[in-house]
């Protein structure tokens, strides 16, 4: 009897060993659980992480100030301003948000002619006639700035996107803007100053005075007393678009100061 105990018992137990393999064997039970597939990349073709990206852009931007916005602020301008700047561009960014670093140049054309001080009137009141064109200018009248601006971007598809941000910097003059101290013939009006308020020696009927209103006989010029250094205030709107793979290209406008009209051309390194 116990050794029929015993047999029976290690029947069970083969049983129990076989039936266990057979159970583990079955897919639906022994599979494991399916690892989650990557997430899709964004339909718009952008990153999907927060990784910081480097690269580098070229600025190109036309200026202008229209005659009527600068006689807001005095009587009569002969002539809006407008320049032409070029610069440079560090990039850093991560998700869409840019940290530009710029450094640019610009060379200030302003028109060449009579300009009357706010409120007064020619020829009781003597104006200055802008030179533009003089050697004593040294090259021109210009600004270095160097400035942080900041800008988002609203992807509309994997090729362009919407770009908005604002900055701030400094501005370094070099150069000079000269004048002649004139006193108008008295035939000169505010509606009509010219001739009689361009100087002698460039054909009108002005007579030159030194700053203090002293009738001169020297075609002596004088410089504007312009700050050495200004604030910069940026503002930037356009679009962003990805013709390349880390090829980028913005065109847009706002301020630097002034208003302005540009494109950058730039490669992102990573």
């Amino acid at each position: 009897m116990r050794f029929a105990s015993a047999v029976l018992a290690l029947a069970l137990v083969s049983s129990t060993s076989w039936a266990g393999p057979a159970l583990d064997d079955d897919p639906s039970k022994s599979a494991a659980p399916a690892a989650p597939a990557p997430a899709a990349a964004p339909s718009d073709g952008t990153a999907n992480d927060n990784d910081v990206h480097y690269g580098i852009d070229i600025r190109l931007r036309s200026m202008h100030v229209p005659t009527g916005l600068i006689q807001l602020f005095v009587t009569r301008a002969s002539d809006g301003a407008s320049n032409f700047g070029y610069g440079i561009d560090l990039i850093r960014r991560r998700g869409d948000l840019e940290l530009a670093i710029g450094l640019e140049h610009e060379q200030i054309t302003v028109g060449t002619g009579v300009w009357i001080n706010s409120g007064d009137t020619v020829p009781q009141d003597d104006p200055d006639y802008v030179v533009t064109n003089s050697s004593a200018q040294d090259g021109g009248l210009g600004w270095t700035t160097i400035d942080f601006t900041f800008i988002n971007h609203k992807v509309i598809n994997k090729y362009v996107s919407f770009r908005y941000g604002a900055g701030a910097g400094i501005g370094i003059i070099n150069g000079a803007l000269d004048h002649y101290n004139v006193r108008c013939a008295g035939n000169a009006s505010n509606a009509m100053p010219e001739p009689g308020c361009t100087p002698n020696v460039l054909g009108g009927g002005a007579q030159i005075t030194d700053p203090n209103g002293n009738i001169i006989s020297t075609n002596t010029q004088y410089k504007y007393d312009i700050p050495p250094v200004f604030p910069v205030i940026d503002v930037v709107v356009g679009f962003q678009f990805h013709p390349f793979d880390k090829v980028i290209v913005d065109v847009e406008g706002g301020l630097h100061t002034l208003p302005y009209f540009g494109a950058n051309v730039g490669y992102m390194f990573n």
